[in-house]
């Protein structure tokens, strides 16, 4: 399903929710199988990605993901140069428990599982790269949950697309400044 606008997404054949608005995008559930067209070189990357705008997409190697991308200073997409990035993959607990309970009368037209939460707590990070179409100098960095700059990513140059490499290793905000030549 689309919006008439087309800036909300629901696919569940495709196990994917996306918003385009004019200051943010999100996307989150199952990245779909895409190839991504390398600028120097004749062969295309085939990968798991997702296009938050024309500007902005990803290749993960998260089987889900949730994403999002806000401005930071108050420009719509196109024209900001100051954005947030926030990202997390699957999140539980590793040694959760799911049983299936046998039919009662209160239940009786729904399935309840019982779910008893054990082991240890996680989410997971981005792993994969960021690809930024279009003119200017791209930094990015990895942010504290203060919102402090704890990492500088190296991004690097095909033609006018930047590429950053995620390994995975931050937590889920990151920084991105793009400075107009």
């Amino acid at each position: 399903m689309i919006s008439d606008t087309g800036e909300i997404r629901f696919s569940p054949d495709e196990s994917c929710f996306s918003f385009i608005g004019e200051n943010c995008a999100f996307f989150a559930g199952k990245p779909s199988e895409v190839l991504m067209k390398s600028n120097t070189k004749i062969q295309e990357i085939k990968s798991s990605g997702c296009r938050l705008t024309e500007q902005f997409s990803f290749a993960v190697k998260n089987d889900r993901i949730a994403i999002s991308l806000l401005t930071l200073d108050g420009k719509n997409l196109k024209e900001s140069g100051h954005l947030l990035i926030s990202a997390i993959g699957r999140s539980g607990m590793d040694g959760a428990v799911y049983e299936k309970m046998p039919d009662s009368p209160e239940y009786s037209e729904t399935d309840v599982t019982r779910i008893s939460k054990e082991g240890k707590l996680y989410l997971e990070t981005l792993e994969g790269t960021l690809y930024v179409e279009g003119e200017g100098i791209v930094s990015m960095y990895a942010l504290d949950v203060y919102g402090s700059r704890i990492r500088k990513y190296e991004v690097k140059s095909e033609g006018t697309r930047k590429i950053i490499v995620l390994d995975g290793d931050s937590y889920g905000n990151f920084e991105l400044i793009i400075a107009k030549e």
